[in-house]
């Protein structure tokens, strides 16, 4: 996938996914390890040299553990305090530094963008322990560990190229406007999602569309599910050849016929459309069913000549023919 990327203060900047990342530099996040890492952002604030608002802050009021449960969901937050080895509890106190780590990645879902780019913070290796003889894995490792373990590495299907806009923007305002507008950023400022949101978002994106109903395109008419339920016979009801029904059959979403809908999106009016395009309009009437005619006799209280609309004998009193 194509990325383009502007430059904002000095700063590398795109929208991955729906999600604005920038390139972190490490002057604030060099003791997590975020140097040379694409991470995600809340907001661009305007200032002097521009104020980058990561998605979270921590907080002493917070345990570790209880700050990693919301970011990062509760299931991913019990597998990493089991494979940490946290025996003696220090997830269960505030640890600013294990904060920063999870409160630069955003959610699970950006921190797996993240991890799919692949630089800085995920290059991070961990050692061997020289009294036990054992390789104490980094806190990267162990977070791919746990992202590979619950399966959602299944979210890291794509690779990314970046390629320069030659866009460098001076001020908050343009460059969010340009990563809003032009680069349909979606998950920004208070609709940064949680766990909890993402959850929620996620439900979304896989639930299948509702089938509103039925387009038969040599005609463009339209015809509710019930219409055709009830019928039981398609072909009876567009009054089309057997040949033609699975073109008829097409299940059509919103917008293949978009100004037919917001007008006739009901199933009296998709009866009565129906209706009206299997039939020819009677020519003599103009649809009425009715003519304006001098009758023969004399009408009683009214001026001889005087015309009145009378059933049309052509269509019957129908309108159509």
């Amino acid at each position: 996938m194509a990325i383009q990327y502007a430059t904002f203060s000095g700063r590398k900047i795109c929208v991955i996914e729906g999600y604005i990342f920038y390139l972190s530099s490490g002057k604030n996040s060099g003791k997590a390890g975020f140097t040379n890492t694409w991470v995600p952002l809340r907001n661009i604030e305007e200032g002097k040299l521009g104020s980058f608002v990561k998605p979270y802050t921590p907080n002493r009021r917070v345990s570790t553990f209880e700050m990693i449960t919301m970011i990062m969901g509760s299931e991913f937050a019990d597998l990493f305090k089991e494979k940490m080895g946290d025996d003696g509890g220090e997830l269960d106190i505030p640890d600013e530094s294990m904060q920063e780590i999870f409160c630069r990645l955003g959610n699970i879902e950006a921190a797996c963008i993240s991890l799919t780019i692949g630089t800085g913070f995920w290059k991070m290796c961990g050692g061997i322990n020289a009294f036990e003889q054992t390789y104490n894995s980094s806190t990267a490792e162990i977070i791919i560990n746990c992202l590979k373990e619950l399966k959602y590495t299944s979210l890291l299907k794509t690779s990314y190229e970046f390629k320069d806009s030659n866009r460098n923007f001076l001020s908050a305002k343009e460059v969010m406007d340009w990563l809003i507008n032009s680069q349909g950023a979606e998950y920004y400022a208070e609709s940064f999602p949680d766990s909890t949101d993402l959850e929620t978002i996620n439900q979304k994106k896989h639930m299948p569309k509702k089938k509103i109903g039925f387009i038969n395109t040599q005609r463009g008419a339209f015809c509710a599910q019930d219409d055709i339920r009830q019928a039981g016979d398609a072909s009876s009801l567009f009054k089309i050849s057997p040949s033609s029904l699975e073109e008829c059959d097409t299940p059509t979403f919103p917008g293949l016929n978009e100004s037919w809908y917001k007008n006739k999106n009901s199933k009296n009016f998709a009866k009565q459309k129906l209706t009206t395009q299997s039939q020819a309009i009677c020519k003599e009437c103009n649809g009425s069913g009715k003519v304006l005619k001098t009758p023969t006799w004399i009408i009683i209280g009214q001026a001889p000549g005087t015309k009145v609309r009378l059933p049309c004998k052509l269509c019957q009193g129908s309108g159509y023919r």
